[in-house]
């Protein structure tokens, strides 16, 4: 009934989200927030479902439902961009291109990341406006193990000096990615697009860019600090265990807003105390899928009060 990239609405709540991933009768989606939630099979409903039956939605809104579901013409972007394309050949099975929009030639080779490493996928030559097809489909069933991309690309022009080389690392968003169906640059083949705009720097000008301030443009690259002292985010002072509830609600929120904001660092300062704020947070994060390690922070600068926590790329 249900399989990877379908829009569903739950049938509890107002919640609607993209499938990620099916296991048995336990389907994860991924919300309009970007956050993942594990939900039983019989409590989900495709969209279109959802609102015919148990919303009741009216010929108009049908209409308008319909006319989001047709191809959508690709606008060119205002930068020039490169992109993975995924054209659809049935309900399972993607077929994944490689896109180009520089006017520039570009040399690439495309990873996935499996078992922790990034292991060879594909490589080839893209000419400058171009689309290149990788030949060997992609099951959107499995969508979770082609989701996290390395990117290498060596971007050149006949009698021009050859430009920095660029690494790349991205994680897909099946919210973001299955989103809608549109056509692609070029070919105009229908599919999704993941765009991938090398930005603060335009390529075409031959500006060269360091390893250094390429990964600084992005955000998967930034780190962050977060002081979680009661006064510091602002709760007022009180019944001491409604503020430890207030801080654990608020550190929680903290670790998702990081997550859909692709930092990969953060830094929680909680304090020494009785222990009992730094405990509640080693132990969420020892359980966290998302968090690849953590230790206590340099006491140099924090003193004993703070933990480094590192999310998976």
């Amino acid at each position: 009934m249900f399989k990877v990239g379908d829009k569903v609405r739950m049938l509890r709540s107002s919640e609607e989200g993209i499938i990620v991933r099916i296991k048995g009768a336990i389907i994860d989606i991924e919300t309009t927030d970007g956050f993942e939630l594990p939900v039983v099979a019989s409590d989900l409903s495709k969209i279109s479902e959802a609102e015919n039956h148990y919303f009741n939605v009216s010929q108009s809104q049908k209409e308008a439902t319909s006319a989001l579901d047709q191809i959508i013409e690709r606008k060119k972007p205002a930068i020039e961009q490169i992109g993975l394309a995924f054209e659809i050949v049935n309900d399972f099975l993607i077929r994944p291109y490689f896109i180009n929009e520089f006017n520039k030639e570009v040399l690439f080779v495309l990873s996935l990341k499996k078992n922790g490493l990034y292991v060879n996928f594909a490589s080839g030559q893209a000419g400058a406006e171009s689309e290149i097809r990788i030949y060997e489909d992609l099951n959107k069933n499995t969508f979770e193990e082609w989701s996290k991309w390395h990117i290498d690309l060596l971007f050149f022009g006949k009698g021009k000096e050859v430009l920095q080389k660029r690494a790349i690392e991205i994680k897909i968003k099946a919210s973001s990615l299955f989103k809608e169906e549109i056509s692609f640059p070029f070919s105009k083949k229908k599919g999704f697009i993941q765009a991938i705009s090398l930005i603060q720097e335009d390529l075409s000008s031959d500006v060269k860019l360091t390893a250094e301030s390429f990964y600084e443009s992005y955000s998967f690259n930034k780190t962050k600090t977060i002081d979680l002292h009661a006064e510091k985010i602002g709760l007022q002072l009180g019944n001491a265990e409604e503020i430890f509830e207030q801080q654990k609600s608020f550190f929680i929120k903290e670790i998702d807003k990081a997550i859909v904001e692709n930092i990969m660092e953060i830094t929680l300062i909680h304090g020494v105390g009785n222990g009992h704020f730094k405990n509640f947070i080693h132990k969420y994060l020892s359980s966290h899928d998302q968090v690849e390690w953590f230790k206590e922070a340099q006491k140099e600068k924090f003193g004993y009060g703070a933990t480094i926590a590192h999310f998976k790329p």
